[in-house]
């Protein structure tokens, strides 16, 4: 159910490969300009057929093992949070209730922090972006550094959002900045449709359609349809025999 990668206390895993290190850099430097005591990166894409969620786990193995052991994840309510709608989450203002607050209560006994802020981005389409800052301070400070330094770490979550984007999220169509509508009217093109056709098909205009395709074409570094047809299928932006065999 969930994907999770663990960097213990900042250190990669025997296992962890050399884009895993890359980004590991970056939430190392996101933790030092920030001045937090962890940074912690999750990626959700809200799509009903996507792959799961992706968490990037920095805390110590100790506290890891122990959230696991606990089931805490069942609990715990930035699991439940829909980031679309939620741009900011305070985490004084989420760990209140009986359960939750034992969660909370547990993590700060072991001296890992007293304070979090989880803050959420709009990377591209349906992909968004979540990096949790915790600190160890008091109330007071916190709210200083809130509001101080707010505008930082939205930046900074936002440049480690588009860190991510470059080495994990990097799909052909992606790469080469192809919308949804003009790989389905490549797809349409593909399958023998003249622009008419393809309009009624999408329910929206020829000229739509045309503006679509040349677009692509620019995109796909393609003198024409044919080519950059060739090309969206090449690089698997495409897939007829899919949709022909289904």
């Amino acid at each position: 159910m969930y994907n999770i990668k663990i960097f213990p206390a900042f250190q990669a895993v025997e296992n962890a490969s050399a884009i895993d290190k890359q980004f590991l850099e970056e939430i190392v430097r996101t933790k030092e300009e920030s001045g937090a005591s962890y940074v912690n990166f999750s990626a959700y894409n809200y799509k009903p057929d996507a792959r799961e969620p992706i968490h990037f786990v920095t805390y110590p193995i100790d506290w890891i093992t122990s959230y696991v052991k606990n089931q805490y994840f069942l609990i715990d309510p930035l699991f439940q949070t829909d980031f679309r709608r939620v741009a900011a989450v305070n985490w004084q203002d989420i760990y209140k209730g009986k359960d939750t607050l034992k969660l909370f209560r547990n993590f700060k006994k072991q001296g890992l922090g007293d304070q979090g802020l989880t803050l959420a981005s709009h990377i591209d389409g349906n992909l968004y972006g979540v990096v949790s800052y915790i600190y160890r301070c008091e109330e007071g400070f916190w709210q200083n550094l809130q509001d101080k330094n707010m505008e930082l770490l939205r930046f900074l979550g936002e440049r480690l959002s588009r860190r991510y984007e470059k080495l994990y999220d990097n799909s052909p169509a992606r790469l080469c900045n192809i919308t949804k509508r003009e790989k389905e009217c490549l797809f349409w093109v593909a399958m023998g449709k003249t622009d008419e056709q393809i309009g009624e098909t999408l329910c929206i205009g020829k000229w739509t359609v045309v503006s679509h395709l040349k677009s692509a074409k620019h995109k796909l570094s393609s003198s024409n349809r044919a080519s950059a047809v060739a090309m969206a299928m090449a690089l698997g932006i495409i897939d007829i025999r899919a949709r022909l065999a289904s």
